[in-house]
């Protein structure tokens, strides 16, 4: 039985539901499995942030601006453990503390401020070493502000089998694809994709197996492309390294995905990263959502109750499986008798 089936289970529902669509069930279910794996912390990452810097559709310079100081959240975070410049970790503060402590007129206070500015922007721009982060501008910013600025890195790319523009890459997870291109290089022989009719509807994702991001591009724009190669030219692409100093420790949302709704009654129609024996957390908090829903024939408040307790008692037996104590000598633990 997969976690939908024993959803539907638990909602008296059959693999076809009445009272919930099937599209609002598996998306309860990835919920359930993020806020499982939230709580619990059993998915834990340490990773390069990517400097942040301006994405303007209408700006194709050579060089993006970098907004110093300032770091993209990773993509796959739930929720961030810590941050580190240089292997030191930074201390957590709010924006109404460092707009409080350094702004204002020298004369007053420490408690009022330290008065090193006279406006609440003019701290962003203090540098030196880091000593802590905040949530800024729905990005991490570091104070003082690093002067770090990342030189960018040319990969060449071709057109794959399967019809997707592959860019190859070493060690994929140490660069920051970056959609900004510059003119036509024909003194050494490279075309750089500058229109930005060529670049409308684009995606990309990672294979993570063989290292190759693949751009994917509409007809038209591959014709394109295949014309350029076939003129003599190569096609690169602006890469940026990540930041070598700058690391978050953080929880990553797991991988979640399933079968055509026609296919949920088999075995692994739904796939969840998490061990197969928290699978029943996933189904329990899933169920409250479900039975939280407003409506005559769904919402059952004390039924949802229930659900909820059970999942939080999951919660609790991972997080004390995870921070298990470590065994060792009981005369080690015992008092020291003087």
């Amino acid at each position: 039985m997969n976690v939908y089936q024993r959803l539907i289970n638990i909602l008296a529902e059959t693999i076809n539901p009445e009272y919930w669509s099937v599209s609002e069930l598996l998306h309860y279910l990835k919920l359930s499995q993020n806020e499982f794996v939230r709580q619990s912390r059993i998915f834990r990452k340490n990773a390069k942030l990517a400097l942040s810097f301006e994405k303007n559709p209408d700006d194709w310079s050579d060089s993006p601006t970098f907004r110093q100081g300032e770091y993209e959240i990773p993509s796959d975070c739930l929720e961030i453990v810590s941050i580190q410049w240089n292997g030191k970790p930074l201390d957590k503060k709010g924006l109404t503390y460092l707009e409080t402590r350094y702004t204002g007129t020298r004369n007053q206070s420490e408690i009022k401020g330290l008065g090193r500015y006279k406006d609440n922007n003019g701290w962003r721009e203090e540098s030196g070493e880091p000593d802590h982060w905040i949530y800024d501008n729905k990005n991490i910013r570091l104070f003082p502000c690093p002067n770090e600025i990342p030189s960018a890195v040319m990969i060449s790319g071709n057109i794959s089998s399967s019809n997707k523009f592959a860019v190859t890459f070493t060690n994929p997870s140490d660069y920051e694809l970056a959609l900004k291109v510059s003119s036509t290089d024909l003194e050494n022989n490279i075309a750089y994709i500058k229109d930005n009719r060529w670049l409308k509807a684009v995606r990309y994702y990672y294979c993570k197996y063989n290292s190759v991001f693949y751009l994917s591009f509409e007809k038209e724009t591959l014709d394109y492309l295949r014309k350029m190669i076939s003129d003599g030219y190569t096609i690169a692409m602006f890469c940026y390294p990540k930041s070598e100093m700058a690391r978050a420790d953080y929880i990553y949302e797991p991988e979640f995905r399933y079968e055509s709704p026609d296919e949920l009654d088999e075995e692994n129609a739904v796939f969840l990263e998490i061990p197969k024996q928290w699978h029943e957390s996933v189904a329990c908090y899933a169920a409250y959502l479900a039975l939280s829903k407003e409506g005559s024939k769904t919402q059952d408040i004390e039924k949802a109750n229930i659900y909820l307790a059970r999942f939080s008692s999951f919660v609790e037996q991972a997080m004390n499986l995870a921070n298990s104590e470590i065994d060792i000598d009981p005369m080690v633990s015992m008092p020291f008798i003087i």
